[in-house]
């Protein structure tokens, strides 16, 4: 024998209920997993900026201070180079005398 199922407004009613509670239930579920989402990815940029700024500052103190020391290397150099200019200069002054005191 065959069975025949008989479909009745109310039945359709029951289903489009049910659809329509998985559905808000889907909506919430995935609201909730977005949010979350959200928060998370919030905090791992946050953590990101943290690292990415402390990476900064770390290279900015240690070119600052290689740049200190090229600065105090280069005034030293600075000042050896005028320490020769200056006896470099006695010495001409040494040499000219010399050679004007035969000349007279």
């Amino acid at each position: 024998m065959e069975q025949t199922a008989i479909v009745t407004k109310t039945d359709f009613d029951e289903l489009a209920e049910d659809l329509r509670q998985g559905i808000t239930d889907l909506k919430l579920s995935l609201s909730t997993r977005i949010g979350e989402f959200e928060q998370r990815m919030e905090q791992q940029l946050g953590d990101v900026a943290s690292r990415l700024l402390t990476t900064v500052f770390q290279l900015a103190e240690a070119l600052q201070s290689r740049l200190t020391d090229v600065e105090r290397s280069d005034a030293n150099v600075k000042h050896r180079l005028a320490m020769l200019e200056e006896r470099l200069t006695e010495l001409e002054k040494r040499l000219n005398l010399a050679s004007q005191q035969r000349v007279q």
